[in-house]
Order: structure tokens, then C-alpha cells, then sequence
């Protein structure tokens, strides 16, 4: 994993607290219509096809807020020569977004209990009937 460190910034120059859930819905109708980040990026894999920048589903996890609205602002700084473009965006656009993509956290469940107990009993028992057959 790369991780990009700046003195650009204070990490924690934009709390969690300032990305309230109307902020999110904002940056939501700002990165589909507007930005049209859908186009390179995908954040939700059942409806987006972007294959040219990084898939943004968990960005909450993996980066903190400040980081996000930077790159958003303009990622040339943060790292010249990236692909991403610098969009232009103004202060309160950057922020929406950053809050619709620091809130979205990856949408995967966990398969049940039962079905991980099971494969892991076909899985020994069918190690075992290898070895079996392997030593006679």
C-alpha cells in the first residue's frame, strides 16, 4: 500500500462532524450529474462502469477527510503526474463530495455463520479424503 504524506495540510483540518447528511446528499447529486465521476471511477458496482481510476467504495476507510478534499481541490499538488484531473471545484463542492465519499462505506455482508462453518467442513473433510487416498 502507498500512503502519501503532505506538510501541505493538517490531517484533521476537516472533522468528521462537518460532513453532516445533508452535505452528503449534496456531494451525491454533485458526483453522478455534475463531475460525472462515475465515468472513471466506480462506487457503486452494480450501476457504475468507470475502469480507469480506482474503484471509490470504502474511501471513508482507507483516507481521512482532509486528504479527500485535497485531492479533490487538486490532486496535481498532492501528487504530479496523477490521471485524475483537476476539476476546478469550488470550497463547498469539495467538501459535498468529500462528505458523500467519506461516508460511503463498502455495502459487503458477510456470508452467514453457517455457510463459512460449512465450507470449512467440506474443505477438512475433503483434506482428509486426499490424504487417504494418497497413503494407501
Amino acid at each position: 500500500m502507498t500512503v502519501y504524506q503532505t506538510p501541505a495540510f493538517d490531517r484533521d483540518s476537516l472533522p468528521n462532524s462537518e460532513l453532516t447528511p445533508a452535505l452528503v446528499d449534496q456531494g451525491r447529486q454533485l458526483f453522478y450529474p455534475k463531475f460525472a465521476c462515475q465515468s472513471c471511477h466506480i462506487a457503486d458496482f452494480a450501476k457504475d462502469k468507470g475502469y480507469i481510476g480506482p474503484a471509490l467504495a470504502g474511501t471513508g476507510m482507507r483516507f481521512n477527510a482532509a486528504c479527500v478534499y485535497h485531492w479533490l481541490k487538486d490532486p496535481q499538488a498532492l501528487r504530479p503526474g496523477a490521471i485524475e484531473p483537476n476539476q476546478h471545484m469550488s470550497d463547498d463542492e469539495a467538501k459535498a463530495l468529500t462528505g458523500c465519499r467519506h461516508r460511503c462505506k463498502p455495502r459487503r455482508k458477510r456470508p452467514p455463520l453457517w455457510s463459512r462453518v460449512a465450507v470449512s467442513r467440506l474443505a477438512t473433510s475433503a483434506c482428509r479424503s486426499i490424504s487417504r487416498s494418497l497413503c494407501r
